[in-house]
């Protein structure tokens, strides 16, 4: 029998990345003008740029002063951000001293400040004066309680074990969704993190990751097909372990603190142009052609990436 573990990625960003290169994002796959990916959308341009666009319709922007990015890569999205509107601020927490120093070259022309430290240690002052918060393709990042026995849940004895005492308080605390699988796996520190940003009454949030919730919008019915796994699935990676996440565990989180939330996939920003071309690359299948290889995967990663823009309501907004 599996004994149950906390996956944590902190020694990997730490001591051990030193490059993003085998883990593409879409930022970094949008970064590039000339980039494949770049030529079959509606609006050709840098993620950053074309989320900026969408929060806007979504979220008063004008009324955001202080950002902070959490996990900020290389510090292409909020470089953006920045570029967009100058008169905004920025906080960069990252866990990683190789990004952070890409970050604060990215960033030198602009008003940020740079913090090297675990985000679900640091201080809660930190986030007194922000007025969104941007976790990017991060979440997955964070610790995950992974074989975690159903039992615990059900026992009446309190587990003389941390990990499990905090699975336990996370269920009983916002009813999430019992487990079916006998070991199952939880997204612990992603809603650790959520808990911290809506503790401190943080007004907006944004959040997007690889869900294992997601499905073939009817826009891409018959080109696609994803398998909804249900449950937080492992992601092996160069020198580390990744989950995918259960948003809906994180509505519920979201929802227990009073924030109203809209949930989509990046189709809804990073818009694709299907014409008969692309129709084709897609129903190509594995194809030796590195273009068509990118479109498809790109395309896929489009759908399998959910986001969350949650939004406290005015009589709760900080004065």
């Amino acid at each position: 029998m599996k004994k149950h573990f906390l996956n944590t990625t902190d020694s990997y960003h730490r001591y051990g990345l030193s490059s993003l290169s085998w883990e593409v994002t879409l930022s970094v796959m949008l970064e590039n003008p000339q980039s494949p990916c770049r030529s079959i959308l509606r609006k050709s341009d840098s993620f950053g740029n074309l989320l900026f666009d969408y929060l806007c319709t979504v979220l008063p922007m004008d009324r955001i002063h202080h950002l902070v990015e959490i996990g900020g890569g290389y510090g292409h999205l909020m470089r953006d951000f920045l570029k967009r509107n100058n008169m905004l601020s920025a906080t960069m927490i990252d866990l990683s001293p190789f990004l952070l120093s890409q970050q604060q070259e990215t960033l030198q022309e602009h008003d940020v400040q740079f913090i090297q430290e675990n985000f679900l240690e640091i201080n809660d002052s930190v986030l007194s004066d922000i007025d969104l918060a941007i976790l990017n393709e991060v979440i997955g990042d964070f610790p995950t309680a992974c074989e975690i026995p159903r039992n615990t849940l059900f026992d009446y004895y309190e587990p003389v074990d941390t990990l499990l005492n905090e699975v336990r308080r996370i269920y009983n605390s916002y009813r999430i969704a019992l487990p079916v699988a006998d070991n199952f796996t939880l997204n612990l520190g992603a809603i650790q993190a959520l808990e911290k940003l809506c503790a401190a009454q943080v007004p907006y949030i944004y959040i997007s990751e690889h869900s294992c919730e997601a499905r073939v919008p009817k826009e891409l019915a018959g080109l696609l097909e994803l398998a909804v796994a249900g449950d937080p699935e492992c992601i092996r990676l160069k020198g580390h372990d990744e989950y995918t996440i259960r948003f809906t565990d994180l509505e519920r989180v979201a929802t227990f603190f009073g924030y109203s939330s809209r949930r989509g996939q990046y189709l809804d920003f990073v818009e694709p142009v299907i014409d008969q071309k692309v129709a084709f690359i897609m129903h190509l299948g594995p194809s030796r052609i590195d273009r068509y290889e990118i479109i498809q995967q790109f395309i896929e990663d489009l759908a399998k990436y959910e986001y969350l823009i949650l939004s406290l309501p005015p009589e709760k907004l900080r004065s």
